[in-house]
């Protein structure tokens, strides 16, 4: 028996022609399927390919009412043919053959389907009544969607069913333009491919519209399909009773309803009915609701007896009940008589169901309530804190500036403007972005603005110049409308919802149980090999690509996050060849990095990992993205591409004799001319040049993103709406430190993906909740009434929200893995992070691995942690400022040790990898004063390896040697600690090192002064304990130099 794929061939149904055969087949599993294959040509593959691609893959396994369902896609090696796999209907038979069972339902199921497909942006399809498929009771579906390019390659478009404009399209010759068909000509063909029923009911006035539509008219009769569906439902007919529906029996208050009026009622219910059920059940225990169909609607209850009574019905239709949440429209028959179906069990499951919905959905309302709290709030507090001044009159000034008389000069108003200087923002004038205050001049009370992003002509003479806040209010608008959605389930993947909505709630699909063989099988096919010694990170790859839709994985400091995303994606491609990925998380920095390692992968393997950066022209302009993955943001690419375009097709032509190049030289010009448009956008909004990728015309940044397999962006630009014809539906979203996401920002991608993976260490800082502290300080207020919190019920995140669900139920403990090996620090110091933070549940690597974390100093102990104690230095105390806190002690013990340190290494510059420095603290305050206060030219062996940063700023970062400056020191007694009882923070700041670690900070403080608050979230003083035991192991020093 010849095969295609692993499909048997049983009988053919329908040829084309030679190259394109629709068979009935059998699988495997004994399963029947309807299989088209095409046979494959060198001349058709790119258009296959495409297709395929674009048009048939994002209609996989989709059900649309009227349509074929498309189970399958793919490529036989073996009989050399691409093959579309179909669900088998059985028992229909093609329009041509059965128009005796057609009617007006079956026109109307294929006109909904084409609606439906339209929304999705699929226009021009095959339309006769050979890919027209109807059965006895007139239930049709449309055939062969999304391979209309191909039939025309074919020259198999049915010709009869063509429109004028699609056959003028079909006849015309390549020189000559002519205008692409378009859902138009979708709806002529579908009526044509009717007509001969339709004639049988013209007498009625909606088919003789509908039949008018195949007349020429300058204009379409019919504009949308909505004027179609909407006329033939007005048209009366008479349907086939569908033997195989269910028969549910009518039972009717005879005082309301009379038998004329049940007639009716019943005609419209066999034909459609949405029903409502009711929360809860009456008091008699039995299910009730409200349904309508489209001219009645009523009430019912569903008595014992399994008859649906209604007590009485109104001659109109419920858009109510059409529009609930949960009602459910049901296509069977209902009939006066007595049946013998019980249709109790099926409601029971209905109103099941939706009592769980709606629990699901009070739970999204209140999760949504409160994420949405601080974006809502903040976004107010930013858009009340815009400043705006006023200006009566503007004129040219030199250097490319404008000069503004300002109408309003108040105390305030100066105060605002020097605002504007130093935050440097950009200023707008209604929506037009005009330039930057870059001077302002009291006396004369005007404003100067440069860089200038407008002509002076386009600014009006007087109005309101306001501060450009469009960038940061966009971000929490995303968060907002990430909220809105995932309350509404509109979602690429709606089970999603259930499971972040009630983790407690084991809402998972049962997903193959793994084996000891699948792991096996995996370590022998692994791309990276240092995965074999590491049981956790190929465990966690292997679990992540089966325990579906999300998996959790927790990676602690240096276990090798990066390594293991950068297997999955390999793992992921060598799958499912085109499977769409997104690389996320909420800094660039980490997108950044698992790139910068997809290319290193990509130079080993001949770009294997391809991938597109995706960044706002905003971010670019900060230099936020890393020097090396800017070459693979969509303007770089585009513009490389098109080099390249050119510079072949001109050495092409340098290679024909000169008649053949005089003859191609104008389509070469023509044609670069086209490629240099692709970037151009019109004033209407619409790109310059456009590309027909198989079924919709899309433009060049569109067409990239649709034909790259991994994309890399920040959570909140992923969701910009540069990318809204993109349309973006991810197999899989890869999010890195989700543990410091907000659940809002977490949200955005989420609600993108079928699959997802998020990475993360909630053992690490938590989401920043808002910079603006006011705006903190005034929300715990409101909230403290309700038994929330800021820190508790907004500085949680996602990830670690469903982690600690997941740990809590053996089935779902499946659904994460710890990365329990750590690389990057010395075992002294991987120990002691693993005792205070991991309950001892990380390990270090294997000795010889972590030999090269030696920091080479000749040190009287054997140590790689040091504590400065700087107690008995003169006013080792902080200067108290809450809102600038800094300890010029702790500057000078730091800056003199850089000195030591810059003396014990003479020749690091000249080494291989010469060692890195930074110097962290807690304190924004300490951070300025130590960048003021050390000068890291004046360390030569180190020089530009030195950096000074917050520690919240260097997650995610690492260094040879780390300088951890504690900054908080008190006399006081007792003295509250303020964050530094967060031991998450401590946690980050120590395992950034990969040599040496010093902490400076006053040790007599720290053990005996310094407090947790009284109602502090953390029950152990972390830091404290630590310095407890440095102390106990001899490691606290008043100066490095006794260590020497």
């Amino acid at each position: 028996m010849q095969k295609i794929n692993q499909y048997n061939r049983i009988e053919l149904l329908y040829e084309v022609n030679d190259n394109i055969q629709h068979w009935l087949c059998k699988n495997n599993e004994g399963l029947f399927f309807e299989v088209l294959r095409i046979q494959a040509t060198k001349a058709k593959s790119f258009t296959l390919e495409r297709l395929f691609k674009y048009a048939l893959k994002p209609l996989l396994n989709q059900s649309i009412e009227g349509v074929q369902t498309m189970k399958a896609i793919g490529f036989d090696v073996e009989s050399a043919c691409y093959f579309v796999v179909y669900e088998h209907l059985e028992g229909s038979v093609r329009l041509s053959n059965g128009r005796a069972w057609a009617n007006i339902q079956s026109i109307l199921d294929v006109a909904k389907g084409l609606e439906l497909l339209q929304r999705k942006g699929y226009e021009t399809q095959i339309i006769s009544p050979n890919s027209i498929r109807v059965n006895a009771e007139g239930k049709a579906v449309l055939s062969y969607v999304g391979l209309w390019e191909l039939f025309l390659e074919e020259s198999v478009l049915p010709e009869r069913q063509l429109s004028p404009k699609a056959s003028a399209f079909v006849k015309a010759d390549l020189s000559a333009f002519a205008a692409r068909p378009n859902f138009q000509d979708d709806l002529y063909s579908l009526i044509k491919s009717f007509e001969p029923g339709l004639k049988k009911q013209k007498k009625q006035a909606a088919v003789g519209t509908i039949l008018s539509a195949l007349l020429p008219h300058k204009e379409p009769l019919l504009k949308e399909y909505k004027e179609l569906i909407d006329l033939l439902e007005q048209v009366s007919f008479k349907a086939v009773p569908d033997e195989s529906r269910r028969a549910i029996r009518i039972v009717v208050n005879r005082k309301a309803i009379d038998a004329g009026t049940l007639r009716l009622l019943l005609k419209e219910m066999n034909q459609e009915v949405c029903l409502d059920l009711s929360s809860q059940r009456s008091d008699r225990g039995l299910m009730t609701g409200r349904f309508s169909t489209t001219n009645w609607n009523g009430k019912f209850v569903l008595n014992n007896d399994k008859s649906f009574f209604i007590p009485h019905c109104n001659n109109e239709r419920n858009d109510r009940v059409w529009t609930a949440a949960h009602s459910f429209v049901l296509k069977a028959s209902f009939t006066e008589y007595p049946s013998n179906y019980n249709c109790l069990p099926f409601f029971t499951e209905k109103f099941e169901f939706k009592n769980d919905l709606s629990k699901l959905q009070r739970k999204q309302k209140s999760l949504v309530r409160t994420w949405r709290v601080f974006p809502e709030k903040e976004l107010q507090q930013l858009e009340k804190n815009a400043v705006q001044v006023r200006y009566k009159h503007r004129e040219k000034a030199t250097n490319n500036r404008v000069v503004f008389s300002l109408s309003e000069t108040s105390a305030e108003t100066w105060r605002q403007v020097q605002q504007l200087k130093k935050k440097a923002n950009y200023l707008l004038v209604k929506h037009q972005s005009v330039g930057k205050l870059v001077a302002y001049d009291r006396t004369q009370k005007t404003i100067t603005l440069g860089y200038l992003r407008c002509l002076v002509g386009e600014i009006p003479r007087k109005g309101f110049l306001k501060e450009d806040i469009r960038q940061e209010s966009s971000q929490l608008k995303k968060q907002l409308d990430a909220c809105e959605q995932f309350e509404q389930s509109n979602v690429v993947n709606p089970l999603l919802c259930r499971i972040l909505a009630r983790p407690e709630v084991n809402s998972f699909p049962e997903n193959k149980r793994l084996e000891a063989a699948d792991y096996e099988k995996l370590r022998a096919n692994l791309f990276n090999p240092q995965l074999i010694e590491d049981q956790t990170q190929s465990e966690a790859v292997l679990e992540a690509l089966h325990q579906k839709p999300v998996y959790l994985i927790q990676g602690p400091p240096g276990t090798g996050k990066t390594t293991v995303i950068v297997e999955l994606l390999q793992q992921i491609l060598s799958r499912e060849k085109g499977a769409k990925i997104l690389v996320t998380s909420q800094s660039n920095l980490a997108v950044d990095n698992v790139l910068e390692r997809l290319q290193k992968v990509n130079e080993a393997t001949e770009n294997s990992l391809p991938f597109l950066r995706l960044a706002s022209q905003y971010t670019l302009d900060k230099s936020a993205v890393l020097e090396a993955i800017v070459p693979h943001t969509f303007e770089n690419k585009l513009q490389q591409w098109l080099q390249e375009t050119e510079a072949k097709s001109t050495n092409y032509l340098s290679t024909l004799s000169t008649a053949k190049q005089q003859t191609l030289e104008t389509i070469q010009q023509d044609w670069c001319a086209f490629l240099g448009g692709a970037n151009t956008v019109l004033e209407e909004g619409g790109m310059q040049s456009m590309l027909q990728n198989g079924h919709q015309e899309v433009d060049f940044l569109t067409a990239m993103l649709q034909n790259i397999s991994i994309i890399g962006a920040t959570c909140m630009h992923i969701a910009s709406g540069q990318y809204s014809k993109a349309n973006f539906e991810f197999d899989y979203v890869i999010m890195d430190e989700s543990s410091k996401a907000s659940p809002p920002e977490t949200l955005v991608p989420i609600n993108m993906g079928r699959n997802i993976i998020l990475i993360g260490d909630h053992k690490q800082l938590p989401p920043v909740i808002t910079k603006d502290k006011s705006l903190k300080n005034k929300i715990d207020e409101a909230l403290e009434d309700n038994g929330l919190g800021a820190n508790k019920d907004f500085g949680k995140s996602l990830f670690e929200t469903l982690i600690e669900a997941f740990e809590k139920d053996p089935k779902q403990q499946a659904y994460v893995k710890m990365l329990d090996i750590q690389y990057r620090m010395p075992a002294q110091i991987g120990s002691l992070i693993s005792k205070y933070f991991y309950k001892n549940q990380l390990k270090n690597a294997a000795p010889e691995l972590l030999k090269n974390k030696a920091h080479g100093l000749p040190l009287n102990k054997d140590t790689s942690i040091v504590f400065i104690n700087t107690a008995n230095r003169s006013n080792p105390s902080d200067n108290g400022n809450k809102t600038n806190r800094n300890n010029p002690c702790n500057v000078k013990a730091i800056t003199e040790l850089l000195e030591q340190l810059n003396a014990l290494y003479p020749t690091n510059l000249e080494q291989e990898k010469p060692l890195s420095i930074a110097v962290i603290a807690g304190y924004r305050g300490q951070v300025t004063l130590l960048r003021k206060e050390i000068d890291a030219s004046q360390y030569g062996n180190f020089a530009s390896l030195i950096n000074i940063d917050t520690v919240d700023r260097f997650q995610g970062g690492e260094r040879d040697i780390i300088i951890y400056d504690v900054v908080r020191s008190s006399p006081e007694k007792q003295d509250v600690i303020g964050f530094l009882e967060d031991y998450r923070r401590i946690n980050v700041a120590f395992s950034r090192v990969k040599r040496l670690l010093f902490v400076v900070g006053d040790k007599d403080y720290l053990l005996h002064r310094a407090i947790l608050h009284p109602k502090s979230d953390f029950k152990e003083f972390k830091l404290q304990q630590i310095v407890q035991e440095l102390e106990e192991k001899g490691l606290v020093y008043d100066n490095f130099s006794e260590l020497l």
